[in-house]
């Protein structure tokens, strides 16, 4: 996946390329949604390769077919969840959660502190155990 840059291509050219995160995002969910893993080769600037190590990217498998996908970035001793994708044939599986509780479960076993699903109110994150962080807070009266 190209997140500091290059091209991720498949056999019909190229997907995306550098800092284009949605389309990798959109070219990853179509690939799970058709349950057609596709040949994929990655070319990487020379100055992406060292951020490349923060990148983190899960499948979750099912009969032999990706179900589930999810990529992030390693941050210090923190995972920041990015993007995830499941296959909507197998959503009464449950593979969305869990894709996260086995991604959450590897971060615990390798050192990290904190699993951020970031931003965004969807019911899974807060059945996840999300909190809300605020960045910033403002309080104004009027005089």
């Amino acid at each position: 996946m190209t997140f500091a840059g290059g091209h991720l291509t498949d056999e019909q050219g190229v997907v995306a390329g550098p800092g284009d995160e949605a389309g990798v995002a959109m070219a990853v969910a179509r690939w799970v949604a058709s349950q057609r893993p596709p040949r994929v080769r990655l070319e990487f600037v020379p100055e992406a390769r060292p951020t490349l190590d923060r990148l983190r990217l899960g499948v979750l498998s099912f009969d032999g077919a990706d179900a589930a996908v999810l990529f992030g970035f390693a941050l210090g001793r923190v995972i920041a969840l990015y993007n995830a994708a499941y296959d909507p044939g197998l959503a009464s599986l449950s593979v969305g959660i869990v894709s996260h509780a086995w991604a959450i479960r590897e971060a615990i076993a390798s050192g990290y502190t904190r699993y951020d699903l970031l931003r965004g109110d969807e019911p899974y994150k807060y059945d996840l155990g999300a909190h809300d962080h605020w960045l910033a807070r403002l309080d104004a009266e009027r005089s």
